[in-house]
C-alpha cells in the first residue's frame, strides 16, 4: 500500500473535543482544530502500515492511538476513509443558499460521516463521475435537493496538508425561497440554517470542519461581489432542473 507523502488524515474525539489528525514523518499528530496547533505526537511503525490493506491499516491506526489516550474506546475514533489518502482526489463542496422569511441564509450540514463537525454539502468525485454530476448526486443524498436550483461555481481550490492531497469544487447552490422546505437527506444527520452574520460568528469557533471554515470564506466573498449585487449573465451560473 502507498502512502502518498507519509500524509494521512482523520479525527478523533477526546471527551467530547474534536481534533483532527496527521501523519507525518513516521509520527500522528493529534492537532487543534482552532488554532493547529499539535497536542500530542505518536511514534508509530511506517513499514508495519504499509504492508496492511485498509481494513487492517484502520485498525493498526486506531489500536495506535487508544494504546496513547488510555480514556477512549473505539468509537471515540473516526478515520477519514482511506481511498481519500492514497491519491489525489477530488471532491465536491457546495455552500447552499436561499431566502427564508425576507433574510438570506446559508444552510449547515452535521454528516454522518467524516470529517466531524458543522459544514458544506458535498462528496468524493467517484471514478465514473465529474464535478458536475457528482454535485448533483450529493444534493439529492444530503439535502433531498431535486427541484429546480441555481448553481453559482465559485472555483476549484487545493486544500492545505490538514485535509491531504484534494482539489474541491465549491459552488453556491441557490435555492430561493424553497429554503423553507429543505430537510437533511440520508447521509446526513441534521441541518441548520443560519444568516450571514451566524455563519460568521461560527468561524472562530470548533464547531466547523476546519478546511470548510476556508472554503466558506470563500463563498461568502463570491456572494457579496456577485449575486447581493445582482450581477445578471454571469458565466459561471446556470439553471439545474431535473
Amino acid at each position: 500500500m502507498k502512502l502518498k507523502n507519509d500524509l494521512i488524515v482523520g479525527n478523533i474525539t477526546i471527551k467530547n473535543n474534536i481534533y483532527d489528525f496527521k501523519i507525518e514523518n513516521g509520527f500522528i499528530k493529534v492537532i487543534n482544530r482552532v488554532n493547529y496547533k499539535v497536542k500530542k505526537e505518536i511514534k508509530i511503525d511506517l513499514n508495519i502500515m504499509r504492508k496492511h490493506d485498509e481494513i487492517d491499516f484502520v485498525k493498526y491506526l486506531k489500536k495506535s492511538l487508544l494504546d496513547n489516550f488510555k480514556t477512549l474506546i473505539e468509537t471515540d475514533i473516526q478515520i477519514v476513509p482511506t481511498k481519500f489518502l492514497f491519491n489525489k482526489q477530488k471532491t465536491t463542496d457546495m455552500m447552499i443558499i436561499g431566502k427564508e422569511e425576507g433574510k438570506r441564509k446559508i444552510v449547515l450540514a452535521r454528516r454522518k460521516y467524516p470529517p466531524v463537525g458543522w459544514g458544506l454539502f458535498g462528496g468524493m468525485v467517484e471514478k465514473d463521475e465529474n464535478f458536475e454530476t457528482n454535485r448533483e448526486k450529493e444534493l439529492e443524498e444530503e439535502a433531498n435537493l431535486t427541484d429546480k436550483y441555481e448553481v453559482h461555481t465559485v472555483g476549484e481550490f487545493e486544500l492545505d496538508e490538514i485535509r491531504g492531497d484534494l482539489i474541491t469544487s465549491l459552488a453556491l447552490i441557490d435555492v430561493g425561497e424553497r429554503l423553507s422546505t429543505l430537510k437533511a437527506g440520508d447521509d446526513v444527520l441534521e441541518i441548520k440554517k443560519l444568516t450571514f452574520k451566524e455563519v460568521r460568528e461560527l468561524l472562530s469557533t470548533n464547531e466547523l470542519v476546519p478546511h470548510h471554515k476556508y472554503l466558506i470564506q470563500e463563498g461568502i466573498k463570491y456572494f457579496e461581489k456577485n449575486i447581493k449585487k445582482k450581477e445578471k449573465g454571469n458565466s459561471n451560473s446556470k439553471v439545474i432542473a431535473p
